[in-house]
């Protein structure tokens, strides 16, 4: 899809943390919905062209919150990358990606407030 690449386009997904407003639920369902979530925020990741032309590589932790019904309440660039380029792809990924995927039944709670790390790295 052109030289600026979509997601997956030497990515991979790490490991998030979530933890939820309250407490309850299954976590075997909330640690299914939130690699979910890393999956449909992986699909809406772009690489920058300048970024990838640089050679530029880094991981961005995203931390945000989330209502039941998928939408974004808030989110913030927790730890950055070095790299604007790539730090300001995950803004545009998270405005993209939104709404993400309602919570399902099991998982407890009227918002859940989710860390995940988008990396990007070029084969």
């Amino acid at each position: 899809m052109g030289e600026g690449g979509v997601s997956g386009a030497g990515s991979t997904a790490a490991q998030g943390t979530a933890e939820a407003r309250t407490g309850g639920g299954t976590p075997g369902e909330r640690r299914d919905y939130i690699a979910l979530i890393q999956t449909w925020l992986e699909r809406h990741k772009e690489y920058p062209r300048r970024a990838r032309l640089r050679r530029q590589e880094g991981t961005v932790v995203l931390r945000f919150v989330i209502d039941r019904q998928g939408a974004v309440l808030s989110h913030r660039i927790e730890r950055g990358s070095g790299h604007s380029a790539l730090d300001d792809e995950v803004e545009k990924m998270i405005r993209r990606a939104s709404p993400l995927p309602a919570m399902p039944p099991g998982v407890a709670g009227e918002t859940l407030e989710i860390a995940v790390p988008v990396v990007f790295a070029l084969r």
